[in-house]
């Protein structure tokens, strides 16, 4: 704005001066006149008119000070007129007169017109200042800024084109349709869209698009355009700013897929958990479990929970560990055998979890009945180095489901989650094994392998109450070796081991299950028959007579001889209600058939 004064006012002295010049001439010519051709020739009209143009020149440039130079030729008119008339007269009074007043109105005019046009300079200063500083401001921000006229030709656009399109100035000036050229074909229906709302609503409005640029380069585009409007409501065009947000939109992305893999991983986090608390809550589900069969059932059921897309099977292998047997299977159709040798199961071999799938390519174990493009995974269940157990999971659905599944097994996770069940699997079945190595040991007779006399007499008063309540008999049978002396002062204390022990595996091969066969004390046994009648308890024990006297019994390569055994027995309640009398006349019955010659059974005596 400064500038543009400075400029006026150099204009204005150049101006000033020339005006002074032809002013000058004007009033020489006009003294002249009124000097010269007035005086000497009388000659009044020509000079008086032309009085007035020296009066206008100076109204016009010198505004009100048009009246000093109408003023003076005023007076040179008046002494003109007294030299000529010699006095004054009306007529020079009047035009005097005249001049003032024509020299006031035009100088007046004059200033009014001066000051619209100074007005008018600065504002038109103003407005180039303005123009320039916004293009001075434009050229240098990153942002693209077009101007067009309410008829929608490019007035105007800024250096930025170049740096975001590749296309320079003129090149977008020259070729009015190149903006829309650049736009992809995929955004082209929106961008014809944004131009239809620009031009019926005349609002604010902004859209997003790509554009290649010239050098191929994808660019997205944040284009807002806003109309123009004058201080009157005249609409005078639009205004557009396109801001390259092509880093924004790839940190969008970015931030997208960000926010992806954050959901994925809460997703993939509470399915963990989620298992944690299945595999916690199926640890103290196996911690109270009092059989492997109630141990087996219980993780068949968790398994299908953590993984519910996966088909398999729990196996546990004999103690003679040449059989593997599916104790619980699951899913519609495992893809596994039932029974088959441990050697065959690739993870029994190796001792360590064996996966193989599209991603761990290896050999199916033997017992894999399903397709070979299947998920197969088998975890040995150890206890001290040693395989108890197997569980086998499959999945054998189609590559598409698989990858559908959240359940699918072959994840890393699932894999080590199938380790920590087969873990907790088998250490509950190594409890309950060891529970039940120390149960038979504490009701067991370690060199006979039946039920010792405490356990015996438990059972007994179980039974005589349990036969008490149903109105049912409790047969009880007790024997023993005849001669077992001679045994072993013959053969010595191995040979009569050796002959306890043979007699201990008859009596549990050849008793009913639920019957209880104890060592009662050195060579002498008590067998008890629950729901047994008198008759059906005396035809056990001639049965056991005469087994035994069969039974051949080697020591150190040499047979011990034959063996016969005597038999007493007594029936609940015939003989008594107690265990103490039941057993009492059992053993009366026992030395009577001593007595009466042994290797017999005798009856005892009905309690009178």
């Amino acid at each position: 704005m400064l500038m543009g004064e400075i400029v006026l006012h150099n204009n204005r002295n150049q101006n000033q001066s020339l005006h002074l010049l032809l002013l000058a001439l004007a009033l020489i010519v006009c003294v002249f006149l009124a000097l010269v051709v007035n005086v000497h020739y009388g000659i009044d009209v020509v000079y008086t008119h032309l009085f007035y143009i020296p009066i206008i020149m100076a109204g016009v440039w010198y505004h009100r000070g048009a009246l000093l130079i109408a003023g003076g030729l005023g007076l040179v008119h008046i002494s003109c007129d007294y030299v000529i008339n010699h006095g004054l007269t009306s007529s020079s009074l009047l035009r005097m007169g005249m001049f003032l007043g024509i020299a006031l109105i035009v100088g007046l005019l004059s200033e009014k017109r001066d000051l619209l046009y100074q007005e008018l300079q600065k504002s038109n200063n103003v407005i180039k200042e303005t123009e320039i500083i916004y293009k001075t401001v434009a050229g240098f921000t990153s942002d693209w800024e077009t101007w067009e006229d309410e008829t929608g030709q490019l007035k105007y656009i800024s250096l930025a084109c170049e740096r975001t399109s590749g296309y320079t100035v003129n090149e977008f000036s020259e070729n009015k349709t190149l903006f829309a050229s650049l736009i992809l074909e995929e955004d082209q229906e929106r961008w014809a869209n944004h131009r239809h709302d620009i031009e019926f609503d005349k609002g604010l409005h902004s859209e997003q698009f790509r554009i290649r640029n010239k050098n191929g380069k994808i660019v997205w585009i944040e284009h807002i355009c806003r109309p123009v409007i004058d201080k009157n409501g005249m609409f005078l065009g639009y205004r557009a700013n396109n801001r390259d947000i092509t880093d924004r939109k790839q940190a969008e992305t970015k931030l997208q897929e960000a926010n992806q893999k954050m959901g994925v991983w809460v997703s993939e986090l509470e399915e963990r958990t989620a298992d944690m608390s299945q595999l916690i809550e199926m640890g103290e589900q196996l911690q109270i479990c009092q059989t492997v069969e109630e141990a087996c059932a219980i993780s068949a059921q968790y398994i299908q929970k953590i993984c519910p897309s996966s088909q398999g099977a729990l196996y546990l292998i004999s103690p003679s560990k040449d059989l593997a047997e599916a104790v619980n299977m699951w899913g519609d159709s495992p893809s596994t055998e039932k029974v088959f040798m441990p050697l065959n199961c690739w993870a029994v071999r190796s001792g360590r979890p064996h996966l193989v799938d599209g991603s761990h390519p290896g050999l199916l174990c033997g017992h894999i009945t399903g397709p070979s493009d299947g998920q197969y995974l088998c975890v040995p269940m150890m206890d001290h180095d040693e395989a108890i157990g197997i569980l086998h999971l499959n999945h054998t659905a189609p590559e598409q489901e698989q990858q559908k599944s959240t359940g699918k097994m072959c994840s890393e996770h699932k894999t080590q989650l199938a380790l920590a069940v087969a873990d907790h699997i088998a250490l509950a079945l190594s409890n309950l094994r060891m529970r039940e190595t120390l149960h038979q040991q504490a009701i067991r007779d370690m060199l006979t392998g039946l039920f010792n006399r405490r356990y015996m007499e438990e059972s007994l008063a179980r039974e005589l109450s349990r036969a008490e309540r149903e109105k049912k008999p409790v047969g009880v049978i007790m024997f023993d070796i005849d001669h077992f002396k001679d045994f072993n002062d013959l053969f010595g204390h191995a040979g009569g081991d050796a002959l306890l022990r043979k007699l201990g595996a008859f009596l549990n091969n050849h008793t009913r299950r639920g019957d209880i066969v104890s060592r009662y004390g050195g060579e002498e046994f008590v067998y008890v028959l629950p729901g047994a009648s008198l008759e059906e308890t005396r035809l056990r024990a001639e049965d056991l007579r005469q087994g035994v006297t069969e039974l051949r019994v080697f020591h150190l390569g040499e047979p011990l001889g034959k063996i016969t055994i005597s038999f007493g027995v007594a029936v609940f309640p015939e003989h008594g209600l107690t265990s103490e009398a039941i057993l009492k006349s059992a053993d009366t019955a026992l030395y009577r058939a001593k007595n009466e010659g042994r290797d017999r059974v005798v009856v005892a005596s009905t309690i009178g």
